[in-house]
């Protein structure tokens, strides 16, 4: 069992002095703190395998390394996902030319079980994850922690890839460290001063091949083990500090080793003086950093590489340092129109930056500072040298520049891209005010058919917001009756991805269908990829109802036409079997005939849709008004008479009229005739009556009546009553409409 700032030391630890392991125990108190110190992915596992909490770098994606999920967090279980993966690569035959990868699963497999079970305390090893193109290593580290009163499990995998290629570059010197996962022990030493006498303490044989006795009882004899180059300056040094004031000792040298090989130190001690100042006695460690040389210089090596790296990279690169540009690569250089980047070396990144985003600069700073974090990438314009601006998109990161915080930040010149896209959002604002301004509705589809853009005119009509139509939330505008159809023709016209017309009836903001005609083409791009349907709507709805309205006066005309001829032959016969004179028969015929043509006439202005009974009534009076204005009286509320009904109640109230004239209310000077009409619960009623007749020529009923009673008992299904009083007729006529 071991510590958590122990598992972290191992972990993380780039140099193994004591000040460091205490630093970091110190630093990383808490649980939560040591996962997110770690640099390489690491997630604490508790007693069932799963994940407790991880760091940000277990959730960053790993393409390279199998043994760690892509999108596994906290509450999956990383022993069960990593068991079924080792039964995967076992059972899957196709998986089973990679043996190598298949045990290294298994056998991880297998640790996290023994790491739960407790059969181990802690398990390290390290596995190849080569791709096609690159090798990678990674070292798996697992071990059981206390923590409050839990056992848990602590599990990372560190890429090591760069531990192991200078590994195999410095293959002679493998075997003297483990790659900077263990710590290092050191040698104590205490030093008597004025008896010249040194207790030695700690891995003498194992660091430097001697033994106490070889290693000498005085400081005269250990230094003889230094390097000749470095022996007198550090007899200098240590001679100076002694004959002055500080108490805290500090140098760096080297040691021949019984082998003859050389190790460099770090002898570290505190001086104890008495009360005259005199040195008393030395108590310090020597530390082995051979290999901490050896990682500086290897450093400085990739540092190299990086600079390398930089100077010939694509895009352009700086490094800021206390607000100042402290390394610029070529393209950096060219992107400000500088002849060489030494010359943004020293000044101000600002310098070079549109005054607009210099608050935004200094907030990227002064945040990735805090948060030790990258900022997210941004769109920002810089200045030229020239003048010129240039829009670029940048990533920026905290890093380490000799040894003190900086940023550095990668630009990328889109001012190409900016173009392209102002153009593109140009045209699609032109398009869309297009759109909006015309007096149809527009629509757009993406490939996969749901709607992405409709225009105002659309929004306007359905009452919704573009949200709400988006996808397919305008079909459910479509009425019930259509809306299959639509959805069949939809389908069959996105596979087919050719034009299409569909006419179905849709939902207004008020409640109400209208039926629209949609005409819609296919979309491409510019490589020819179908791109979605654009689509135009037109509502049809008077187009529709005039097409019904035209059917039904049709049909209407051709039944009226033969009702009509029917009504003529009828009137004809009916006279023709009177006994008359034939200017007898003229007159009222052509009467009959006349009633008939205005009838159809205010029919014709209507066309065919009804005719209103008060206009009825006027018109077949109007040429028995003359100097009788006062003796015709009419009263009724706006009743409209469809087309079959206006023709026979109009030759009805002819007869009527007629006989008036002839023998009742309009045939004497004091006459009166009044026609009033009222709705009831079956139809209308229409009341004729007449006061004032001439004594003694009351009409009985004759042709007329008889007309009259066929008119509205037989064609509209109706009532005829008539009553003859000394004063004059009524006649009270109830029919039915819809």
């Amino acid at each position: 069992m071991i510590s958590v700032t122990g598992v972290l030391w191992s972990a993380a630890a780039d140099d193994h002095r004591p000040s460091q392991t205490a630093a970091i125990e110190a630093e990383y108190d808490g649980m939560f703190a040591v996962l997110q110190a770690l640099a390489a992915p690491a997630a604490l596992l508790d007693e069932a395998g799963c994940i407790l909490a991880c760091n940000s770098a277990w959730r960053s994606p790993h393409r390279v390394n199998p043994l760690i999920p892509v999108d596994a967090a906290p509450g999956e279980c990383y022993a069960d996902w990593l068991a079924d993966l080792a039964e995967r690569w076992t059972s899957d035959p196709r998986q089973a030319r990679d043996s190598a990868r298949q045990g290294e699963i298994v056998e991880a497999a297998e640790a996290i079980h023994t790491l739960l079970t407790g059969e181990r305390s802690r398990y390290t090893h390290r596995y190849a994850c080569h791709t096609s193109s690159e090798r990678h290593w990674c070292e798996f580290r697992g071990s059981r922690v206390a923590y409050a009163d839990r056992t848990l499990v602590l599990i990372v995998h560190e890429n090591v890839t760069e531990r192991v290629l200078i590994a195999e570059a410095l293959a002679e010197s493998d075997h003297r460290f483990s790659l900077l996962t263990q710590a290092i022990d050191q040698i104590t030493w205490e030093w008597d001063i004025r008896q010249d006498r040194i207790i030695w303490t700690g891995p003498v044989r194992e660091r430097l091949g001697y033994d106490h006795v070889q290693m000498g009882t005085t400081m005269t004899q250990w230094h003889r083990h230094a390097h000749p180059d470095d022996r007198s300056s550090l007899e200098q040094a240590l001679v100076i500090f002694l004959h002055g004031t500080e108490t805290q000792w500090q140098h760096e040298y080297r040691l021949i080793r019984s082998d003859a090989s050389q190790a460099t130190f770090l002898e570290q001690a505190v001086l104890l003086r008495d009360a005259r100042n005199r040195p008393l006695k030395m108590i310090g460690t020597a530390t082995d950093i051979t290999r901490n040389k050896h990682i500086e210089r290897t450093v400085r090596e990739s540092e190299g590489r990086y600079r390398s790296l930089i100077e010939n990279a694509p895009d352009a690169l700086l490094v800021v340092q206390d607000d100042k540009i402290v390394l610029a690569n070529r393209a950096y250089a060219q992107l400000l129109n500088m002849n060489d980047p030494a010359e943004a070396i020293g000044r101000s990144p600002l310098e070079f930056v549109d005054p607009a985003f210099h608050e935004t600069v200094r907030q990227r700073i002064r945040a990735m500072h805090g948060s030790g974090k990258p900022a997210p990438l941004i769109r920002e314009r810089m200045i030229r040298l020239d003048g010129g601006q240039v829009d670029v998109e940048v990533t920026s990161s905290p890093c380490t520049y000799h040894g003190k915080p900086a940023v550095q930040a990668f630009l990328r010149n889109v001012t190409k891209r900016v173009r392209i896209e102002r153009a593109l959002r140009e045209s699609e604002q032109r398009f869309r005010r297009l759109a909006d301004a015309a007096p149809v509705l527009i629509w757009l589809s993406g490939p996969d058919g749901e709607s992405t853009y409709f225009n105002w005119g659309w929004l306007a009509f359905r009452g919704r917001s573009l949200e709400q139509e988006a996808g397919s939330g305008w079909a459910s505008g479509i009425h019930p009756e259509d809306y299959q159809m639509v959805v069949d023709q939809h389908a069959a016209a996105l596979t087919r991805r050719q034009q299409f017309r569909i006419e179905y009836r849709l939902r207004r903001h008020d409640g109400v269908y209208r039926w629209i005609l949609v005409h819609a083409v296919p979309l491409h791009d510019d490589d020819g990829i179908f791109a979605g349907f654009i689509g135009s709507c037109i509502d049809i709805t008077d187009r529709k109802r005039s097409e019904r309205r035209q059917k039904l006066l049709v049909d209407e005309l051709d039944h009226r036409v033969k009702n009509t001829l029917a009504t003529v032959l009828a009137l004809a016969q009916q006279q023709f079997a009177r006994k008359q004179s034939v200017d007898d028969f003229r007159q009222s015929f052509i009467g009959r005939l006349h009633a008939m043509s205005r009838t159809h006439e205010a029919l014709a202005r209507t066309r065919w849709d009804g005719v209103n009974l008060d206009d009825i009534v006027q018109m077949v009076l109007a040429p028995y008004l003359q100097g009788r204005v006062e003796q015709i009286k009419t009263a009724g509320p706006v009743t409209k008479l469809p087309a079959r009904a206006a023709l026979p109640i109009s030759l009805s109230l002819h007869e009527l009229a007629t006989n008036a004239m002839k023998y009742g209310g309009l045939s004497t000077p004091r006459g009166e005739v009044r026609i009033t009409w009222q709705h009831s619960e079956q139809g209308i009623e229409i009341e004729w009556r007449e006061h004032g007749s001439t004594p003694g020529k009351i009409n009985r009923p004759g042709t007329g009546m008889q007309l009259i009673e066929g008119l509205i008992s037989y064609e509209l299904q109706g009532s005829v009553h008539f009553d003859f009083a000394n004063e004059g007729m009524e006649c009270i006529m109830k029919l039915p409409l819809p």
